[in-house]
This record gives structure tokens, sequence and C-alpha cells, in this order.
């Protein structure tokens, strides 16, 4: 390599790290990156503390602040989904009932007989029992994560209002 080369090689180098520099001073990662002991997930998210200082523990603050509040409403989000979900189901159960009645009443002899008519509410609600238990469980399951989640991003707040106590003190 020639010392030309050599000098280009070094201005374009030079020209991408204060790139990569200046894009870490100025973003920020748009989610809580800091672990339930403090640290620093990742060497561009260390590099980004270094640059923006201050600034950076803020936006996680905010950032661990927006996280705990969507926790904390997933249960009424939850709900709602569940209750839509439900919702477009009865509707589309109440469809193909019409539907159904419609056909017997043109071809009576496809009327399902009341024993027929009475296992199928049997099975139906076998089938209710057994998809109750399983939401439970799934809800259980979805519960206990998220209350882990709230514990640990109080813990990173914490940390994170320690550490900006800790700046703004020296």
């Amino acid at each position: 390599m020639t010392k030309g080369e050599r000098k280009i090689t070094i201005i374009v180098g030079s020209g991408l790290l204060l790139v990569i520099l200046l894009y870490l001073n100025y973003s920020n990662p748009g989610k809580v990156i800091i672990d339930g002991n403090g640290k620093i997930n990742g060497l561009n998210n260390i590099v980004r503390e270094w640059l923006q200082g201050g600034v950076f523990w803020e936006n996680q603050l905010k950032e661990a602040n927006i996280w705990l509040k969507y926790n904390y409403d997933e249960p009424q989000r939850h709900a709602k989904a569940q209750n839509d979900f439900q919702q477009q189901i009865d509707e589309g159960v109440k469809e193909i009932d019409e539907t159904m009645e419609e056909i017997y009443q043109k071809h009576p002899a496809a009327r399902p007989s009341s024993a027929q008519q009475q296992a199928k509410a049997l099975r139906d609600q076998a089938d209710e029992i057994e998809w109750q238990e399983k939401r439970r469980q799934a809800d259980h399951y979805i519960n206990e994560h998220r209350l882990k989640r709230i514990l640990e991003l109080k813990t990173i707040i914490t940390l994170i209002e320690v550490k900006l106590n800790t700046n703004t003190a020296q």
C-alpha cells in the first residue's frame, strides 16, 4: 500500500468512525437496555452511554416508565382483546345457527334428532370447560410473566434514578 493509499484509508476510516460516533451520540435505542443489575446491554449502548452521559440515563428512565405503565395496563388490554374476540365468535356462531335454521326450515329431515342435539350441546359444554381451563392457564402464565417484568422494571427505574442522582451530585 502506498503512502497516498494509506492516507485515504485513514481518512475514510476516520470519517466512518466519526459517523458511527455521531449516530450513537444522537440516537436512542428506543427500548430499555439496562438489566436488573444496572448493566448496559450491548457494546454500542455502552458507547452511547459514554457519549451521551446523563441524557442516556434520562432516556432510559423514560423508556422504563413507559414499559412499566404498559405492563400495569396489560390486564385491561388483554380483557378487551378477549371480549372482542369472544364477541366475534358469538356473532359467527349466531350467523351459522341462523343459516342452519333456514336449511332446517327448507329440509326438515336434515334437522338433528333431539338426542343428537343433546349430544352436541354436551360436547359444546365439554369444549367450553376445556377452553376455559386452557385460558385460565395461559392467563396465569401471562400474568406471572407480567408481574416479574414489573418488578424488574421497578428495580431498573430505581437503579437509573440512583445513577442520575449520582451524576447530578458530582
